[in-house]
């Protein structure tokens, strides 16, 4: 450049030196046009960020999926073009179902491109807790624990009363129910997307019938009255499986032999109170009181009981 222009260019920027504002914005726009930054070091590109939440319906947890291993995932940012795993894990006596939002799909483990921001949500349905079956017409009561695999409870099928062992591994249920005087049936059933289940009955005189049962309409055994126990009544020895949430008390009772019954009711602090009912009879009522090892002691009255014994010993499962 000749001198005269030189110093006309240095003459102008004196007159009009750049304002604090427009020198941010030209160190900012650097990297655009040398493909440098400031300092001479090649200028990393900008990437774009987007956030990917995480949600639970039912009972479980979500988890991310690393080569580093598992963690517990809510939400996060994540740069355009990742892809995040997740995996979706059900709490004891839980079932997952599917995923809804970003992802559809039934396979608990998913991968997520992220591409703008993403919402999720894994589905869970309860399998322990107490529900309503229906077998050739016939409408019945039953209340399943699970633990680690291991199913137990009761059953209720008009006023027969059963006692209930077996696994679910998956979707499958696989149960055996039995009572004192009746050969031993086998129900295999399939949890169903809306948490029902639907299967079949064999032996003790079912052939291949249809079983169905609804969504679990209470559940929870965290409370320490929840769960399966043997009870004596008057005299005679059954097994009961409760749930029990936030006070509130459902279960099914095989109260002695076969006979069997539903139960509703409340617990308050030491005290439990629960209505008996079965087809055909009268309701009784069993007031208890907790006793510090976890057992119950108490009476019956109604349907043909006066004051009569009543007592459980604490719940062995789960």
């Amino acid at each position: 450049m000749p001198e005269k222009e030189a110093t006309r260019s240095r003459s102008m920027f004196m007159k009009h030196p750049l304002s604090p504002r427009m020198f941010i914005l030209l160190l900012l726009a650097l990297p655009a046009l040398t493909g440098m930054d400031c300092q001479g070091n090649p200028a990393v590109p900008f990437v774009p960020m987007y956030s990917l939440r995480a949600s639970i319906s039912g009972q479980g947890t979500v988890e991310r999926v690393t080569a580093d291993g598992s963690v517990s995932f809510t939400d996060g940012n994540f740069a355009e073009g990742s892809t995040v795993t997740l995996r979706a894990l059900p709490a004891e006596g839980w079932h997952f179902v599917r995923w809804e939002g970003a992802a559809s799909t039934s396979d608990a483990q998913i991968a997520l491109t992220v591409e703008q921001d993403q919402a999720v949500t894994a589905v869970f349905v309860a399998v322990a807790g107490h529900r309503t079956v229906t077998i050739q017409g016939i409408i019945g009561r039953i209340t399943l624990a699970v633990r680690n695999g291991q199913v137990r409870g009761n059953f209720r099928s008009s006023n027969l009363g059963t006692d209930i062992e077996g696994t679910v591994i998956g979707d499958q249920l696989s149960l055996t129910s039995t009572a004192p005087g009746f050969s031993n049936a086998s129900i295999q059933a399939s949890i169903q997307p809306d948490g029902s289940l639907l299967g079949t009955i064999n032996g003790s005189g079912f052939s291949n019938s249809p079983w169905m049962a609804d969504p679990v309409t209470l559940f929870g055994f965290e409370d320490d009255a929840s769960g399966q126990r043997t009870t004596a009544l008057d005299g005679f020895n059954g097994i009961m499986t409760i749930v029990v949430s936030e006070g509130v008390l459902r279960g099914t009772w095989r109260m002695f032999a076969s006979y069997g019954a539903d139960l509703e009711g409340v617990v308050s602090e030491n005290q439990v109170t629960f209505s008996v009912a079965t087809p055909g009879f009268t309701t009784a009522t069993v007031t208890a009181s907790i006793l510090p090892d976890g057992s119950w002691a108490g009476t019956i009255n109604g349907s043909g009981y006066n004051n009569a014994a009543f007592s459980a010993q604490p719940s062995f499962f789960p």
